[in-house]
């Protein structure tokens, strides 16, 4: 079989899979977006093509540059959310969060909550729609479709509402540390 990476990138040439050997410049760049690690995106890169030489073996697929699109984005999000597992330590693992130096210090705690009281306090002097279109932009992570489905607004006042509750709490910031 033939490598799937090509070297001469002038010329495209196509592999015996059908895919563009040079199409691997254009799927690390793809997964560097969404994965920000050029070492994860490598990793990915090639389980995707791997996967891809297995499905055209078995004969499933008929377009190779879509299939091998789709498995590198499904295996993007699979390595963003192993990143996630591992970042978070099971609160009822004591001894494995102080080996990993995971319990905050009294001063970090301290501080932590008092940050906490604070973006609470900026919260609260928002408008209830940019609020709620805040918490669901920043912490449930809802695109400002979504966003507009859940409040019966359009996508753009969606996005507005957010917007202007980034900017509030940015300038309460700025005034608090001038």
């Amino acid at each position: 079989m033939r490598s799937l990476i090509a070297l001469d990138v002038a010329k495209p040439r196509r592999g015996e899979d059908g895919v563009c050997k040079n199409e691997r410049l254009g799927l690390i760049a793809f997964l560097r977006a969404r994965l920000g690690c050029e070492q994860d995106s490598n990793d990915v890169a090639q389980e995707s093509y791997l996967r891809l030489v297995q499905a055209m073996r078995e004969g499933t697929v008929a377009n190779p540059r879509a299939f091998l699109y789709r498995v590198a984005g499904n295996l993007a999000v699979d390595q963003l959310r192993r990143r996630r597992r591992w970042r978070t330590v099971d609160a009822d693992e004591p001894l494995l969060a102080e080996a990993l130096g995971t319990h905050p210090s009294p001063e970090a705690a301290f501080l932590a909550r008092d940050d906490l009281e604070r973006f609470a306090a900026m919260l609260e002097e928002l408008a209830p729609k940019e609020r709620e279109a805040l918490l669901l932009f920043r912490i449930e992570g809802c695109s400002f479709a979504e966003i507009g489905r859940r409040m019966n607004l359009s996508e753009v006042m969606a996005r507005r509402y957010a917007l202007r509750a980034l900017a509030s709490c940015a300038a309460r910031l700025e005034a608090e540390h001038a």
